[in-house]
């Protein structure tokens, strides 16, 4: 009591208490005295030692910058990056230069830092004290001279750093500090520092006292010992180098200091390679500069040296070798201070069996310098030590190391071969020790490399040919004529006991020798004549001192001058002939066994070695010496030839066991040495063979292209019977056969490349490689090889040179990165080509427009000539006519039909016919517009002098550009939402961008005559070409108006008839009749009327008095017409009628329709009355002319009469519904203050109740024949315009009001088969009547009533998901193979396509119904939704269908690619079109309304999905959605009153924020309600305010706000509002449900009504069937009684 009994806790690794005293302690015995400033008078070393650190902030001198005392601080640190840190902060500020005083301030506080950073356990420290020092250096200048000895020894030494980059700092920085002259004079002024230093390193410090052991580990302290050691002994062995001789025995004393050092002889032994090769380094430098402190320890060198031979560290090696030859150099009677049998010899033999353990390179050369310096005593053993040395040699020779590399392999060999030389060169006056050194050395280890399959003898065999050859030189030597004879002599021998072993002439069958023994005799003979040829070059020759071994060489080259001379040593012709004469013995017995071999036994073994033998050794007498015998004369030898040619090698190709390509090397070897006829007779019967054997032919090609240099084989190949073979063999290679691909290669470029078969063969050839190209799906890639090595020569060979360069063409386009070398070969012969070539080049572009990118062509074509290019625009212009002129039939015939254009009415519209290429117009078009901007730009850039005639040039073109960007455009308006048009729509989008560029360079009297010469075709034929003066206009000067364009036409042209009637109609399309006036003098009306009309569609109202004029006159004459059509031409045979007076007919009905959206104000009620049973007759007989069209078959359809007329009166028809419909709508709304209720409310009512029913009615029924044409995959240009039509009245047709009964069943499975249809327009229709179908689906779900414990029957929601299984099913088959996140992109007009469109259109309709639906039936459609999984599936695929950007997108961006997608709702109108983006659009916004509609849902999903998945969704979620969900829900809340009854409510869009302030009486509740980043995906955040109930009564509140914006599909709004009604109910009295604790439920919003009738507590119905259904118990959740 009363005390602290208990120890205070300690920190971690602190388990003593704190003691003053023994912190005193520890201070005072690991912390040194330091020499502080005073020290740096003395300009002495100071060694780094354990306890040093950095000098405390008050050590360091006030006057240094407080800037650089912070970086010294902290380079004090313990973390070593802190350290680092500070170092490159420390290297900045003094680089910066911005006062050198401070620097020098700086000098002596930083000398003593660099002693102990450049020791630093962690290289980047050392590094950067190196960087540091450097920029000291620079700053300090002379400066630095006073510190200078204390930084040379860590400097100095700091040069070997284990560390290169270290390393390389230190050196950088004394070469800036001191210029090579003056670098040897700083050493000299600090050698006794750096002596010191060293001395320090080596013998007294140790790993203990060089760190701390209480702050480092054993492993560090080992490793900076030993990077200290490294450093001082490479630092002493420069500093040995580096200092002049009679400035060394100024520090004699130092220098025997170390050498005398015990602990400095250990270090030979040190277990650390880099310390041995170091202290060795060390040993090399003092026996070359002071070899003089060894006098009195040449036993301990001689033992460390030699005891160290067998060296295994490629590390050490080198240093070992110098240092024991410079032992050997400098150590006076070495050998006598050490045991050569017990040390040297045993180590030696080790070192030589082991090959050198892998460092034959490194050791092997060292040998012959060795052995030289060996005591003559050693070879007076009779050759033991010979015997010793060369076996243990030819054992190394073994090795696999050596084996394995080739320089490994001839170090050896070379050492082998240069020792014995040396042996026979010291004892040549012993002739039966040399014939005994050559008997048992020299042919034992040619023996074993001709016997041991795994020696690799080549090297071995170059250097015994150059042995033999120097033999050969000396042969006046009695010596080496005497070696010559016994190696020939033993050489015969041992070939022939391999080729012919014993028992081998024995009648029995006896084993073949093995094939590699044979090739390796092959070898080694050829090698003898030749051994030059690959004898890798020596770098450097060893000279012998001793004056035994100079006379013996001056005896044998007695014409050497010198020996500092060098001499070359050639032939005599007498050595030759004698050397000849010995390896033609030989080779003839070689060949003599073979040719024997091959006689007797047919061993086709003796082939290869034989055909090298004839080609390496052997002349033509050698060959028939072995082939015939002695005592044959030469004919009857040729004779022997001819027959071992034909009964044997020739008899062989025919036998498929014994055919094979050496056969037929070794007959072409042979036929080399025979005559003309025999050669010319052996060849062809090679070609008799080669007919039935296909891969002789082959190998007879290939020994032609060999032996090219035979006059006779030149001219066998160019025979026509060759010539077609090589045809024959470059359309296998074309073809891809099992020809051999590289033999074939070979053989076919030098075909082309010879101008001797050129003339014969090559046509042939090229033109099978340009049918190679074309082969599909790509050539092979030898086809390709030759034909780009054939280009070249393609250009001079006519037709098949042509046809191969444009093959070169089409696959530089199509593989221009695969295969850059078929571009070069292209663009290195493109310049070269003529004209002749441009049919050929446009038919292969016509075929890579599919393929490829319009810009890739034009990219080739920009190295053609310039009267090609000239020649290219005029024949694209030819291939794109056909295809010009059916688009523009197409374009006039939808103008026609939509009333824009008039004609002849005695000349129907024309029906295009089968479907032209669109994309091959446009960018054929395209590209001439390319050509032309890269050839103006050419000759812009070569300023040519000739540009008015490239002006006119490029004039000639212009008009025909203009006309055919008008038809591209005005196809892409008529028919948008088409195949044909799709697959143009990018190319007239460059195709409008090129010609602007073009169009823009022009100048202005050049742009008229342009004008002047489409004006010109425009007199004649009027339409497009009226469009290109547009558009002429527009891109020329940028105006859009075609009022001063018209007005210009009108005055300057002769437009007379047709095309002024055109240009009339045309500008008035563009919104010019304001500004134009109508020339009405002519009377008669079947002229004037189509521009009346025209005119009337886009007049501007009001309009002038005569205009009221001209359309009262028109309709007054239209009612007596009408009566006399009908009495003439009935409506439900229009088919055969003529098409002047259909003519009439559709012209009066376009009329009428323009009337009535434009001049209503002007007609009479009487002239509405007429309209209307005009309309009304006329839709009776739409029905009929639809079902005859849709009916009609194929070859019905090619009837153009009833088509044509049928199709006018539908379309026609459809416009004036249309315009009726639209006009009586606008009358219905309350805010239009044009129209004139009073007069028209009565009109209205007639149409509602008279007319609109039966119309409607009609038009219902076409959706049923519609849906019965939805199968049809493609149709005509004017059955589009057709549907489309249809489509658009269908639009109009409020059809789902008045349909009753069963009625609804089967108008829904017909709008199922329109919505699944492969065309676009009728899968619009199907959608566009489905939702108008939505309102009533919701209704009807909404009219169903609720069922109290059970689910809402919600029947609209099963049609829809009836619908949408089809489409999932075929959707998910699509994706199935592809991984959330993954794009796929989908052709449009395609089947898979249609399918996915289909499906994400009606999500977007079961949305759109989620939409209408009240929040009770909303739960209900969520519920339904979830059971079935179609929501899971629906978002799996979303995220398929998505475009890649938007799935790839890694973070919030400003602006997020392809973001109108989820903005922008898509318009799915009938004149958007149908493209690439079209689904993606969609699925992002089908997404979009799945977030907003059913948040509750996609967040559940969400949580369930793998992270990858769920990371990508949220990012997409907070990218696109986000940021657009909380705008409108912000909006929703913003909209609503201010202050709702109680409930106020505060909107804060910029946080995401919204506060809710609940008022009672005076008491407020308060409610802060967050969206999270990623809403809807993340929870909504409900914080607190002010309230004024308990804190129970609050959490529940709080919680059933967060459930429902959690949990529940509703808005922010609809949480509110269930929140305040929650509140209301509460404070009413309402008792809430004891489940939910909630008064009004989620889902139906209804009040607890369900009472337990013990406790009494009430519960909502669906809390308590949920509770029954999961606790699978019936009792009430509060008492537990039975409920």
């Amino acid at each position: 009591m009363g005390g602290k009994h208990k120890q205070a806790q300690r920190t971690k690794n602190n388990v003593r208490p704190s003691s003053s005293g023994r912190s005193a302690a520890l201070l005072a015995n690991t912390t040194p005295n330091f020499p502080g400033f005073d020290a740096v008078k003395e300009c002495g070393y100071i060694p780094a030692l354990s306890g040093f650190t950095a000098p405390s902030h008050e050590d360091v001198d006030p006057n240094i910058d407080v800037n650089f005392q912070l970086v010294l601080k902290k380079m004090s640190k313990k973390d070593s990056t802190t350290r680092l840190k500070a170092l490159q902060e420390f290297t900045q500020l003094v680089s910066a230069g911005d006062s050198a005083e401070a620097v020098k301030v700086l000098l002596p506080c930083w000398a003593r830092l660099f002693c102990q950073l450049v020791q630093d356990p962690e290289h980047r420290v050392r590094e950067a004290a190196h960087v540091a020092q450097r920029a000291i250096v620079r700053a300090a200048r002379r400066n630095l001279a006073p510190h200078l000895r204390q930084l040379a020894g860590p400097w100095f030494t700091a040069q070997y750093d284990t560390h290169p980059p270290a390393a390389s700092a230190a050196a950088l920085a004394l070469q800036d500090a001191f210029p090579p002259k003056k670098m040897i004079e700083a050493i000299i002024f600090c050698q006794q520092e750096i002596l010191n230093y060293i001395i320090d390193n080596v013998t007294v410090q140790t790993p203990q006292t060089l760190s701390n052991p209480k702050t480092s580990s054993a492993e560090d302290m080992e490793s900076k010992y030993q990077r200290v050691l490294v450093s001082s002994l490479q630092g002493y062995a420069l500093f040995l180098q580096k200092m002049p001789p009679e400035h060394l025995e100024a520090v004699h004393d130092l220098n025997k200091k170390l050498v005398s050092s015990k602990r400095f002889w250990k270090l030979a032994s040190h277990k650390a390679p880099l310390v041995r090769n170091a202290w060795f380094s060390a040993l090399i430098a003092v026996c070359q500069k002071a070899p003089n402190l060894l006098e009195n320890n040449g036993s301990q060198v001689t033992v460390a040296v030699f005891g160290k031979l067998d060296e295994t560290d490629p590390v050490v090696l080198p240093a070992v070798w110098e240092a024991a030859l410079h032992v050997l150099t400098v150590v006076q009677n070495c050998w006598s201070l050490v045991d050569t049998e017990k040390l040297v010899f045993p180590k030696l033999w080790n070192v030589l069996r082991e090959g050198g353990y892998g460092n034959a390179v490194t050791i092997f050369p060292n040998l012959l310098p060795f052995l030289s310096k060996l005591p003559a005593s050693t070879y007076a053993d009779d050759g033991g030590f010979c015997e010793q040395f060369f076996s243990s040699l030819r054992q190394g020779f073994k090795q696999k190391t050596v084996q394995q590399s080739i320089s490994e392999n001839h170090a050896v060999a070379k050492c082998y071969i240069e020792c014995f030389r040396y042996l026979i060169s010291m004892k040549n006056n012993d002739i039966e020790f040399c014939k005994l050194l050559h008997r048992e050395q020299l042919m034992s280890v040619i023996e074993l490399a001709l016997t041991e399959r795994t020696v690799n003898c080549g090297m071995l065999f170059r250097e015994v040919s150059n042995l033999i050859h120097h033999w050969s030189r000396n042969r006046h030597n009695a010596l080496h004529a005497e070696l010559l004879s016994l190696f020939w002599c033993g050489l015969s021998e041992m070939c022939m006991k391999i080729l012919k072993p014993p028992g081998h002439d024995s009648m029995q069958p006896q084993e073949t020798p093995a094939e590699w023994k044979v090739d390796r005799v092959v070898d080694l003979c050829a090698l003898l004549k030749c051994p030059a040829s690959e004898i890798p070059k020596s770098v450097s020759k060893v000279r012998f001192s001793s004056k035994e071994i100079i006379d013996n060489e001056v005896s044998e080259n007695e014409n050497c001058e010198t020996d500092n001379q060098v001499s070359l040593t050639v032939f005599s012709e007498d050595h030759a002939d004698e050397f000849a004469k010995e390896l033609s013995r030989l080779s003839c017995e070689l060949a003599t066994v073979f040719i024997n071999e091959l006689k007797k036994c047919h061993v086709s073994a003796y082939i290869k070695p034989l055909k090298n033998l004839v080609n390496s050794a052997l002349s033509s007498n050698d060959l028939l010496n072995a082939v015939g015998s002695t005592d044959q004369n030469e004919e009857q030898k040729i004779h022997e030839l001819q027959k071992l040619l034909d009964e044997t090698f020739c008899a062989w190709l025919q036998d498929k066991a014994r055919c094979s390509e050496a056969v037929v090397e070794l007959i072409f070897s042979l036929l080399m040495h025979v005559s003309t006829e025999m050669k010319d007779r052996v060849i062809h019967r090679l070609y008799e063979i080669s007919e039935s054997h296909r891969s002789v032919l082959l190998w007879l090609l290939k020994m032609c292209v060999k032996h090219v240099g035979d006059k006779d084989v030149i001219y066998f190949i160019r025979g026509e019977k060759m010539s077609g073979e090589l045809v024959a063999l470059s359309g296998e290679v074309s073809s891809c056969s099992d020809c051999d691909g590289g033999d074939a290669l070979e053989i076919l470029r030098f075909c082309l490349k010879t101008p001797a078969i050129a003339d014969t063969a090559v046509p042939g050839i090229l033109r099978e490689l340009a049918v190679g190209l074309r082969r599909t799906p790509q050539p092979t890639t030898t086809c390709t090889v030759l034909a780009c090595e054939a280009a070249a020569m393609a250009v001079n060979f006519g037709s098949a040179g042509i046809d191969l360069l444009a093959g070169v063409f089409a696959l530089a386009v199509l593989h221009k990165a695969e295969e850059p070398e078929v571009v070069e070969a292209w663009h290195s012969v493109a310049p070269e080509v003529d004209i002749f070539i441009v049919p050929s080049l446009v038919a292969e572009i016509r075929a890579l427009l599919h393929n490829c990118e319009v810009a890739e062509i034009t990219e080739q074509l920009q190295p053609l000539p310039t009267e090609v290019k000239a020649e290219l625009l005029t024949e694209l212009k030819s291939a794109r006519r056909d295809d010009g002129m059916w688009m523009s039939w197409a374009c006039h015939l939808a103008h026609r039909l939509l009333g824009e254009l008039t004609g002849d009415a005695v000349t129907p519209p024309p029906l295009p016919g089968p479907s032209h290429d669109t994309h091959s117009f446009a960018a054929l078009t395209l590209l001439s517009v390319q050509l032309l901007l890269s050839q103006k730009s050419q000759k812009e850039s070569q300023s040519s002098s000739d540009d008015d005639g490239d002006t006119d040039k490029l004039l000639e073109h212009m008009p025909e550009l203009t006309h055919a960007l008008a038809i591209a455009d005005d196809f892409l308006t008529c028919y948008v939402n088409t195949p044909q048009a799709n697959v143009m729509s990018a190319c007239v989008t460059d195709l409008k961008s090129g010609y602007k560029k073009i169009i823009q360079q022009l100048s202005k009297k050049e742009i008229q005559k342009v004008s002047d010469a489409i004006t010109e075709r425009a007199e004649v034929e009027g339409n497009t070409w009226i469009w290109a003066i547009y558009n002429l206009h527009k891109y020329a000067f940028g105006i859009e108006d075609g009022a001063a364009i018209f007005s210009c036409l009108i005055k300057e042209s002769r437009l007379f008839g047709l095309p002024r009637m055109h240009t009339e109609q045309i500008f008035y399309g563009l919104n010019a009749s304001k500004n134009c006036d109508v020339d009405f003098a002519e009377t008669e009306l079947s002229k004037t009327l189509p521009t009346i009309t025209c005119w009337l569609n886009n007049v501007t109202r009001p309009f002038h008095k005569s205009g009221n004029i001209v359309v009262r006159h028109f309709m007054e004459h239209i009612p007596a017409y009408w009566k006399t059509v009908e009495a003439r031409i009935p409506t439900s045979e229009l088919s055969n009628v003529d098409w002047e007076e259909v003519h009439k007919l559709i012209e009066k009905i376009h009329f009428l329709a323009a009337v009535t959206k434009n001049a209503w104000h002007v007609l009479p009620v009487r002239m509405w009355d007429f309209i209307l049973l005009a309309l009304v007759h006329l839709v009776k007989n739409l029905q009929s002319a639809v079902k005859t069209l849709l009916q009609e078959t194929n070859a019905q359809r090619t009837h153009s009469t009833s088509r044509r007329n049928l199709t006018s009166f539908a379309v026609a028809t459809c416009l004036l519904f249309r315009a009726v419909d639209n006009f009586f709508k606008e009358v219905a709304k309350e805010d239009n203050k044009e129209l004139d209720k009073k007069m028209f409310k009565d009109l209205l009512e007639e149409w509602k109740l008279v007319y609109v029913g039966e119309i409607y009615k009609t038009f219902t029924d076409i959706v049923k024949l519609l849906a019965d044409a939805a199968k049809e995959t493609v149709v005509t240009l004017d059955r589009q315009i057709l549907l489309q039509e249809i489509g658009k009245s269908l639009m109009c047709a409020d059809v789902g009001q008045y349909l009753q009964g069963s009625q609804h069943e089967a108008f829904i499975e017909s709008c199922e088969k329109l919505i699944y249809s492969p065309l676009n327009v009728l899968q619009l229709t199907g959608f566009q009547m489905l939702k108008k179908l939505v309102p009533f689906f919701s209704a009807k779900d909404s009219s169903m009533g609720q069922v109290t414990g059970e689910e809402m029957p919600t029947p609209g929601l099963s049609l829809l998901t009836s619908l949408l299984d089809r489409g999932e099913a075929a959707t998910g088959a699509l994706l199935s193979e592809l991984r959330m996140g993954e794009s796929c992109t989908l052709e449009p007009f395609t089947e898979s396509h249609a399918y996915c469109s289909a499906y994400l259109l009606l999500w977007s309709l079961t949305l759109e119904l989620c939409a209408h639906a009240s929040p009770q039936l909303r739960y209900q459609y969520a519920a339904k939704l979830s059971e079935n999984g179609s929501l899971r599936c629906l978002l799996q695929n979303l995220f398929c269908l998505m475009p890649a950007e938007v799935l790839k997108v890694s973070d919030i961006k400003p602006k997020p690619p392809k973001a109108f997608m989820f903005s922008a709702e898509p318009s799915l109108q009938f004149s958007e079109p149908c493209d690439g983006q079209y689904l993606q659009h969609l699925a992002c916004w089908v997404y979009f309304s799945t977030l907003r509609r059913l948040p509750a849902m996609v967040r559940q999903w969400w949580g369930e999905v793998e992270p990858r998945v769920a990371n990508m969704v949220d990012k997409v979620t907070s990218c696109y959605v986000s940021p657009l969900l909380c705008i409108q829900e912000m909006q929703a809340v913003q909209q609503q009153d201010v202050k709702y009854n109680n409930m106020q409510v505060k909107v804060h869009s910029s946080v995401r924020e919204v506060v809710v302030i609940y008022s009672l009486d005076e008491a407020r509740v308060e409610l802060v309600v967050k969206l999270a980043p990623n809403h809807p995906l993340g929870l909504v955040k409900v914080e607190s305010g002010q309230r004024f109930v308990g804190s129970g009564q609050w959490r529940n509140w709080m919680l059933q706000l967060t459930i429902f914006l959690t949990h529940q599909n509703g808005s922010l709004w609809d949480g509110l509002m269930l929140l305040k009604s929650n509140l209301d109910k509460r404070f009413e009295g309402v008792e809430e449900c004891y489940i939910c604790f909630s008064v009004l439920h989620g889902s139906n919003f209804q009040l607890p009504k369900l009472c337990c009738k013990t406790c009494k507590k009430k519960f909502h119905s669906p809390c308590l069937y949920k509770w029954f259904s999961t606790s699978n118990k019936s009792t009430c959740p509060i008492c537990r009684n039975i409920f």
